[in-house]
């Protein structure tokens, strides 16, 4: 009998206590589904993403609250502007709507989200893939990632700032580690958004970034660019003061074979529009010096 108990006990627990899965809705106007505290909610994408049923939408309206969403697993069609295969999170209560959209296998490990009133969720499909889609979210209010440790490779992937897309939670001190599958390439981060509070020598809201050939310290408002660190490893901090919020930041990460020989120590390159920036070491007469 104790072997009969143990091994249902054993099939319970698996089960995975407090989740519960949200199944495609093809009609837009739902009710809300609330995410309990200590629950984790499952997206069961739907077992028709066949060709004989195309162009369908599932959508999931979740309930207010603060969220933390991780992708588990994702791997869809890559397309431009993701017209075969989607999913796609909008914000209906931001005039104009906000929304963020993923395909293809670059994607982000976790988000952290908060919002007043309710987020939709809209897996799309033109043309169905049927590959694995895990998409798990918990209510929370911490506002600390859940996912700290990060594998790096030459398929990028997005890091959001905790909030996007609404301001960033005040009074932060988070970090991640960003490893490399590869230890003979290096990490290179893609701002595609960078938001933060204009201080003096950043010494409020900021981010930093340190390798053993590594220490890049970056703030205030600034266009897209690219980071090429000298590191096949390295810690990303996100630090916030109590004063002020911004939008916050969204970066790319993934990796690229060094250009040559190893670059000498402290030495990395930050391409920022058209311009190219040498830090901590002198730079050649045709650069400027940042």
């Amino acid at each position: 009998m104790n072997g009969l108990y143990c091994i249902f006990l054993w099939a319970l627990l698996s089960y995975g206590y407090g989740e519960r899965y949200l199944k495609c809705k093809e009609t837009y106007k739902m009710d809300k589904e609330l995410i309990y505290d200590n629950e984790a909610v499952i997206l069961n994408l739907p077992d028709t993403r066949t060709e004989d049923k195309i162009n369908q939408n599932c959508h999931w309206r979740i309930g207010n609250g603060s969220f933390r969403i991780i992708f588990e697993e994702f791997n869809m069609f890559d397309s431009v502007n993701c017209n075969l295969e989607s999913l796609q999170i909008e914000f209906p209560d931001y005039n104009p709507t906000k929304s963020m959209t993923f395909c293809g296998t670059s994607y982000p490990k976790e988000l952290q989200l908060h919002y007043t009133d309710y987020i939709n969720i809209v897996y799309s499909w033109l043309k169905p893939s049927k590959k694995p889609v895990r998409i798990i979210i918990r209510k929370t209010d911490q506002h600390t990632p859940e996912i700290r440790k990060l594998n790096v490779s030459a398929t990028p992937m997005y890091m959001y700032s905790p909030g996007y897309p609404d301001k960033y939670y005040k009074d932060l001190d988070v970090d991640w580690m960003l490893t490399a599958n590869d230890p003979k390439k290096r990490i290179m981060l893609e701002f595609l958004m960078l938001n933060l509070e204009d201080n003096v020598q950043c010494q409020n809201d900021f981010i930093q970034v340190k390798g053993d050939n590594t220490n890049f310290l970056t703030c205030g408002h600034k266009s897209k660019h690219v980071v090429a660190l000298n590191d096949s490893r390295v810690n990303v901090t996100f630090k916030t003061n109590s004063f002020e919020e911004n939008d916050g930041f969204v970066f790319r990460y993934y990796t690229e074979p060094y250009p040559g020989e190893f670059p000498s120590y402290f030495q990395f390159i930050s391409i920022l529009s058209s311009h190219l920036y040498c830090f901590h070491t002198p730079c050649d007469s045709n650069y400027s010096k940042q």
